[in-house]
Parts: C-alpha cells; structure tokens; sequence
C-alpha cells in the first residue's frame, strides 16, 4: 500500500517536467523568501525525492515513508513556532528578490561552465543534476538567511540529497533514520530560537481628533516654562519687593 503510494507520485515527479517542477520549486523557495511557502516547498521536494526513489531504485516503502514523517514532524515544529511568532518574521528579509535573483543566476552560471557530466553512482545524470541543483539552492538559502526558521528550512532541503544517497548508496546502513533523528533535532533547536526573538513592536498612531488637544498642551507647558525662566532671570519683574532708586529719593 505504501509502496504503491510512493510510486504513484513517483511516475509524476520522475518524468523530465517532475523534475523540472522540482528544480522550480527549490529555485523558488529562494527568490520567493515567504517561509509558508518555503515549508510547503520542503514538503514537496522531499515527497518528490522520496517517491522517485520508491519508483526507480526500489528502495523499500517503509524507509520512505520514516522520511516523510521526520520531514513531516520536523517542517510542523517550524510552522507551529512560525505561527506563534509571526510578528518578529515578517521584518526578516535577505536583501530583495532581484538580488536574490542575481545570485541565483550565478550559481547557475558558475554550475553549467563548471558541469563535467559527472553522475553518482547508481544515479542517472537528471538525477545527479537535481540533487547537486537542490544542495546549491539549500546552502544559498542558509548562507542568506538571518532567521532562524528560514535556515531550518534551509537545512531540511540540504537533507534531500543526504537521504537520497544514504537510502541508494547505503540501504541497510541506518544513516537514513540518523538523518531524521537529526532533522528533528535540529527543527527543535531552531523553533526554540524562533520562540526567543523579541516580537515586533506596534506602533499606535494617535487619534487626529485628540491631535490638537496634545499640541495645545505642549504648547501651554512651553510658554509657562518661558515665564518661569523668565521671572527667575529678571528680579525687577516680580512684584513687592522692588528696590527704590536713591537719586530718586533724593530729587523728592
């Protein structure tokens, strides 16, 4: 039953358009930079992964399925702190998105004049090809990131090729389910220092019918202020107790 699950989804993602989605999707989470996009995005490159996995290289159902609930619990955790803590995330922005671009472009760049055609072993070169794009997209985010709910996400998607090659490479291993346990760990860590961000203050405008009344208060507390400066600075100004002049006296 799960088997057949995860290779249904595994004749969608498979194809040449699946992984062209799945390498949009990762580029995305990146120029996009919207964390319920980014969490939903990680769910759908790891069920796309997971599913190709079941489908080409027969890796048993059981193991995909413990990834997806690990990815699962561990995307929850950093939606649940997210939600908790919208407030503070909202001012959390890497640069803007055509800079995100460029550098995105870059990478690209850098990538096709350094290709050597090399494929992993027991992979197939479209395959190698989406692994490595993934990676690149998933370290680029972390190292843009000043958040950390956006570099969990970004950890969780450089977990993609690490469960992919321990799951082909090194079936009966364990490193599959030490992967997980590290994923959880770590959404833990990082929805705990979500929960320790100050939250962001609100600012209160005031009202503009009681606009004036305020300015009409300062300006009366400046002027008795000015009166007050003014009586301490100028004795001659007060009165009963004004000294006479003896000239004048004198001349009466």
């Amino acid at each position: 039953m799960i088997e057949a699950i995860f290779t249904a989804f595994g004749g969608l993602f498979a194809s040449g358009l699946g992984v062209l989605l799945l390498a949009a999707i990762a580029g995305a989470i990146f120029i996009l930079w919207d964390w319920r996009i980014a969490l939903a995005g990680a769910f759908l490159l790891h069920l796309g992964s997971s599913s190709v996995l079941v489908a080409i290289h027969h890796v048993p159902g059981l193991l995909a399925a413990g990834q997806m609930m690990a990815i699962t619990l561990s995307l929850a955790i950093l939606a649940v702190s997210g939600i908790l803590q919208s407030s503070s995330l909202t001012t959390r922005q890497a640069a803007n998105w055509p800079l995100r671009l460029m550098a995105l472009l870059f990478i690209t760049g850098a990538w096709w004049f350094l290709d050597t055609g090399y494929a992993l072993p027991l992979f197939s070169k479209m395959e190698t090809d989406l692994l490595v794009w993934t990676a690149l997209c998933g370290l680029a985010l972390w190292s843009f990131s000043s958040s950390p709910l956006m570099a969990g996400v970004a950890v969780l998607i450089w977990s993609t090729p690490l469960y992919a090659l321990a799951s082909v490479l090194l079936p009966g291993s364990g490193l599959t389910a030490m992967i997980g346990i590290a994923d959880l760990i770590l959404a833990l860590a990082c929805g705990y220092l979500i929960l320790l961000e100050p939250a962001a203050r609100a600012t209160i405008a005031r009202r503009p019918a009681l606009q004036w009344m305020v300015q009409a208060a300062e300006y009366v507390r400046r002027q008795l202020r000015q009166v007050a400066a003014t009586e301490q600075t100028d004795p001659s100004s007060r009165g009963g107790n004004v000294a006479t002049d003896p000239l004048r006296e004198k001349a009466v």
